[in-house]
């Protein structure tokens, strides 16, 4: 597999940035701040992206801010593979959307499933490294190897070369997972140890039991309330049932002596205003008034314009159709077939109507000849047989008329028809006219289209026509609804002026005036106080009672309710002081559960640690015997080739402490011992090992600066070594490789970034 291409369209410094690669060494040249680690990072984030697969959401890493574009809103890019076919993987960063294209087949696979085999975020890398990201940052994309604060160069190859034994990933340790095991194991803890998780539940459970026991006599006491509680309640429905029979009684004898009190009136009040004539009338007033507005508010919605419908244009259109429909006729006519057969007729007539000439001349001759030869042989009665031949040629003679006569009716349909087929192509040549005449009217280049062009704007003059159809009948309605609302103002007008007319008023002012005029009796003061009071049972509905009750003063039975409620409202008092008690005791219960749940998980949580724990170290065992042998083959054969067959043996004891053989001193050295530019190599050694053991596949190898350590003896030797590779990416700050390649004659790709 080789990287072909990368697009740098937007993405940190760089803008509309295309870097061809090409088989073998690639030297990628910047010098520092010039792009180099930009350009590298973008490897990285096309293929794995810069955001941080969170199950709640999606948040970016740090990567993602460090090369955002300062200028525009753009921030993407792309990467041309060959894996067998030719694709191209481009990412919009701000979207973390992904496309992935096979240019050789034209398929797109941005949804293949493997793009979101270890991750909610698309990888495309899986699809074609087959592994994560943290695998692909520990084989193929290779940095200048980090050193720590407190450890020095030596203890950081042992450290990730021990990680790989154990967990495949140099860093990632498998001791630190074993410790973090144990230590969970020791929170977990026991039952009987008290400062342990499982130990500090098991202790609270037992606190809570003993709490439990205090709060079930005030669960006893609150039941016992709910009992007198629900006692009072019903004394009370009882009572308010009383309240509301002697109410209804009040209401009753309210509005029968109200209703005695208006018909007392109403019989000394033939001459007065009455309330209901004097409501009557404002009503009615206020109704003309609403009417009046209703009609204004009418008249104020204007109705849009009527639009303009293109007549002209419509008679062209059925023009059109009825000059097609006369095309479609003359079409079906067909002149000149009916021409082929009559000619066909004409020249059968021809033909029979001289054979019958030449017969009828044929007996005549023979008739004569035999009278002539009965004369001649004097046998007279022979002239007999001459009338045969006579008849025969009369009768031919007839057939002779009768078919030139056809003949003659058959020339006059022949030129008839001539005539007609001269018509018809005139009348279609006309008609290409008129069609031309109306496509040149309406802008058009032929005629071809004049009948989906007039269609089209037929159908344009129908909706205009509809349009101004719905606007009219929305007048009409409008002024249907005016004349509607005019003659009811009309009838209310005559209402009100038979109540003026009544009382002698002159408009809705005079007449108001005179009802505030006139004199009041007693009876009216009385009439109004009892229908004040009435609004006391206002939205009140009596009820009619069959069963006698005990006739009482509401009063009264307003003070039992309020007792009574006094009553409830102490006993609910005391349930809300014991319901204190029993949220208490609901608590420890659901406490309790909770902490019995935690329990049961805590134990399971300390049997599957207990499990992972064991299994963990056999693993352990079993993975460092199956690698072990095989990486320091490699890490061996790679070493020697780098050193110049000066280090060609790798030890690797049970502590994991590294040993190179000096083949010059024929002794083994520590890692202690060595320099930081032959455990730099090492390093290399190791990361390339891991590349042969896990993936006999091809891949571009990734090298960021990861020689800057190296003096120009080592240099040479990884360079030599590294020549023949399919595809290497070498990211440099310095012109040392491309001196040493140009100096050794090996070919390579050289891409400077300034």
């Amino acid at each position: 597999m080789k990287i072909k291409k990368l697009g740098l369209l937007a993405f940190g410094k760089f803008k509309n940035k295309i870097i061809d690669l090409k088989d073998g060494i690639n030297i990628i040249y910047a010098e520092n701040e010039g792009g180099k680690s930009t350009c590298h990072s973008f490897i990285d984030g096309i293929f794995y992206g810069f955001s941080k697969d969170n199950l709640k959401s999606r948040n970016k890493d740090e990567l993602f801010n460090k090369y955002k574009p300062w200028q525009g809103t753009d921030y993407k890019g792309f990467i041309e593979i060959e894996k067998r076919d030719l694709y191209r993987v481009f990412r919009d960063f701000n979207e973390d959307e992904v496309e992935v294209l096979n240019l050789t087949r034209g398929e797109d696979i941005s949804d293949h499933p493997s793009f979101k085999k270890y991750s909610r975020i698309k990888e495309p890398g899986v699809y074609f490294f087959s592994m994560t990201r943290p695998l692909f940052k520990s084989t193929f994309y290779i940095r200048q190897m980090d050193s720590q604060i407190d450890k020095s160069a030596q203890e950081t190859v042992k450290e990730k070369i021990s990680n790989f034994l154990t967990s495949r990933d140099q860093d990632f340790s498998y001791k630190s997972l074993l410790k973090r095991l144990e230590g969970d194991l020791e929170d977990l803890g026991k039952d009987t140890r008290s400062k342990t998780k499982i130990g500090t539940r098991k202790t609270e459970l037992e606190k809570i039991d003993q709490k439990k026991l205090i709060f079930e006599e005030d669960r006893k006491k609150y039941f016992h309330m709910l009992d007198l509680l629900r006692d009072e309640e019903e004394k009370l429905a009882f009572e308010e049932k009383n309240y509301y029979r002697q109410k209804s009684s009040d209401f009753n004898k309210l509005k029968n002596e109200i209703k005695g009190l208006e018909e007392e009136i109403s019989q000394n009040k033939e001459n007065h205003i009455s309330l209901e004539d004097f409501q009557r009338a404002l009503e009615i007033n206020k109704e003309i008034q609403a009417n009046f507005s209703l009609i204004d508010r009418l008249n104020s919605n204007e109705l849009e314009d009527l639009k303009e419908v293109n007549y002209d244009l419509e008679k062209d259109y059925f023009a059109y159709q009825e000059f097609r429909t006369e095309i479609d006729e003359l079409n079906s006519i067909n002149y000149s077939k009916e021409m082929e057969f009559l000619s066909k007729d004409l020249g059968a007539s021809k033909k029979l109507k001289n054979i019958y000439l030449g017969l009828t001349f044929l007996g005549i001759l023979l008739g004569f000849l035999i009278i002539i030869g009965s004369v001649y042989i004097k046998k007279y009665f022979l002239t007999a047989v001459s009338l045969i031949f006579f008849l025969y040629s009369y009768l031919r003679f007839v057939k002779f008329r009768v078919n030139r006569e056809l003949v003659y009716r058959l020339k006059i349909r022949m030129d008839d028809l001539k005539n007609k087929s001269m018509v018809k192509t005139a009348r279609k040549r006309n008609f290409d006219k008129i069609f031309s005449a109306m496509a040149k009217k309406y802008d058009l280049e032929d005629s071809s289209s004049l009948n989906e062009f007039l269609s089209s704007k037929m159908k344009i003059n129908d909706k205009m026509r509809i349009s101004n159809e719905y606007k009219l009948e929305r007048k009409e309605d409008r002024e249907k609804r005016n004349i509607e609302l005019e003659e009811k103002i009309e009838s209310l007008n005559k209402s009100l002026k038979d109540i003026f007319q009544k009382f002698g008023a002159e408009n809705i002012n005079n007449f108001k005036e005179k009802y505030r005029l006139q004199d009041l009796s007693l009876k009216e003061n009385r009439l109004n106080n009892l229908k004040n009071k009435l609004e006391d049972f206002k939205d009140f509905v009596p009820e009619e009672f069959l069963e006698e009750f005990e006739d009482k003063n509401l009063d009264e039975i307003k003070e039992n309710i309020n007792n009574i409620k006094l009553n409830i409202s102490k006993i609910k008092g005391q349930i809300n002081a014991l319901e204190s008690s029993l949220e208490v005791l609901k608590n420890l219960n659901e406490r309790q559960a909770f902490l019995k749940g935690e329990l049961e998980k805590l134990y399971y949580q300390r049997d599957y640690t207990e499990l992972a724990l064991n299994n963990l170290k056999k693993i352990l065992g079993e993975n460092r015997q199956e690698i072990l042998p095989k990486l320091r083959e490699k890490i061996a054969e790679i070493i020697s080739e780098l050193t110049n067959n000066k280090y060609d043996e790798i030890f690797i004891d049970e502590g994991y402490n590294i040993s190179c053989y000096d083949r010059g001193n024929s002794k083994y050295v520590s890692l202690e011992d060595i320099s930081r530019g032959t455990c730099d190599q090492l390093y290399f050694a190791f990361r390339m090992a891991i590349i042969f053991i896990l993936f006999p596949e091809d891949f571009p190898i990734i090298l960021d600066d990861h020689f800057a350590n190296y003096d120009d003896l080592r240099l040479e030797c990884v360079l030599e070594y590294l020549k023949n590779f399919d595809q290497l990416i070498i990211f440099t700050s310095n012109k040392r490789e491309i001196e040493i390649l140009n100096k050794k004659q090996i070919d390579y790709n050289l891409i400077n970034m300034r």
